[in-house]
């Protein structure tokens, strides 16, 4: 009890937005139930059918088979389906936030970086709705997790992140983690293997889906060709969302700036692991938003951007306060050897300067005894 307490203690921040995000999940899953659709939600229910029913559609089915196909076949409501996303959205920032724990970020800064996961209404429509988009966050989440528990990742957290990142690409493609992966392997030999091993596995799950599509639905080797509402909950998600209840623009930049400054404090022989990590999620941010971007801009394809850039910013944050503070600390070593220096060559020099006193002490003594000699010889001889 004594542990739990000092846990719950500790990471109190933490704690409480995670409660406050479980209360908006509340409400969403009893506000639009079962679940809410999209215009593309029937591509993911009825999948390839297109024997049964006209809005069959053939794109890529990972979402479709993980998560809706295993619920419906259970006989269960979309319902349930929701309440996985639900789940999924409280396990990102749960797994974000131990991971910045663990890599050195403070906890109230770690606690900030996720509450967009916890609190952004945007992000509870995404985990209410029937699309892919919450899965996919949580496998790139995943992949940034396994790839970033330790600073220089071992081959087995470098098999599961490229298994887990692969696993992405049937749901939206996603293959930047490579160049970090060669960047954190120690050797060029194992920066060789590393990145090898991560791309065979990040290619292991995309080929397994396009046979999937060869051999089971016939379509080639290939990866493409609302409810009712309840207490007005509906309506009060509404207005949170429309009057503050989303993460505002200037939080992304901010991150997105913090990430790619936290890059450059890579330096050799030093604490390199925030710049890596900066590079690893920043990078992610970077090619999934602008890759959908260019393809047709939609607010939903922005949602990676509340697992990624306020993590990168969280990271880039922790990597500057490092880099000033290691500065600060070479500059006081270099002030203290170079007052030493100082000391040491006026003690030298008070040492020199007592030691010539001293010799023309013994001159003049030597001088004087001589005059004292010559007088009384003198003397004598008269």
């Amino acid at each position: 009890m004594r542990a739990t307490a000092g846990v719950v203690r500790r990471h109190w921040m933490f704690w409480l937005l995670l409660a406050g995000g479980l209360l908006l999940r509340g409400i969403a899953q009893i506000a639009y139930e079962p679940a809410l659709l999209f215009i593309d939600s029937k591509k993911y229910i009825f999948g390839t059918d297109f024997n049964n029913t006209i809005w069959g559609a053939f794109d890529p089915l990972g979402y479709s088979l993980l998560i809706v196909r295993p619920v419906l076949m259970l006989g269960r409501s979309l319902a349930y389906a929701a309440l996985a996303q639900h789940i999924l959205g409280m396990a990102m920032a749960s797994a974000l936030y131990v991971l910045m724990v663990r890599r050195g970020v403070s906890r109230w800064l770690a606690a900030l970086a996720v509450a967009p996961v916890l609190l952004d209404a945007y992000q509870l429509n995404a985990e209410q709705t029937i699309m892919p988009d919450v899965l996919f966050e949580a496998l790139l989440v995943a992949g940034i997790v396994l790839l970033l528990w330790r600073t220089r990742p071992g081959l087995f957290l470098v098999i599961l992140g490229g298994l887990a990142l692969g696993a992405s690409a049937p749901v939206r493609q996603v293959g930047e983690a490579l160049i970090y992966v060669v960047v954190a392997a120690p050797g060029w030999r194992r920066r060789v293997l590393h990145g090898a091993v991560l791309t065979a596995c990040f290619a292991l799950p995309v080929a397994g889906y396009m046979s999937y599509s060869a051999l089971i639905m016939g379509y080639g080797f290939r990866m493409s060709n609302m409810g009712d509402a309840y207490w007005k909950a509906d309506i009060a998600l509404r207005s949170y969302q429309l009057h503050g209840g989303y993460t505002p623009g200037p939080v992304f930049l901010f991150g997105l700036l913090a990430g790619i400054a936290g890059i450059f404090t890579c330096r050799r022989r030093r604490d390199f692991g925030p710049a890596l990590a900066c590079l690893l999620i920043t990078g992610c941010a970077v090619v999934v938003l602008l890759g959908a971007d260019l393809y047709e801009f939609s607010w939903r394809y922005q949602l990676p951007a509340l697992v990624t850039l306020p993590v990168a910013g969280a990271f880039g944050v922790t990597a500057l306060v490092r880099a000033v503070r290691a500065r600060r600390q070479g500059r006081q070593p270099a002030r203290a050897d170079r007052t030493g220096t100082v000391q040491a060559a006026d003690a030298v020099q008070s040492a020199d300067a007592v030691q010539a006193a001293d010799v023309i002490d013994a001159v003049n003594a030597v001088e004087a005894a001589g005059e004292l000699a010559v007088t009384g010889s003198e003397q004598a001889a008269r």
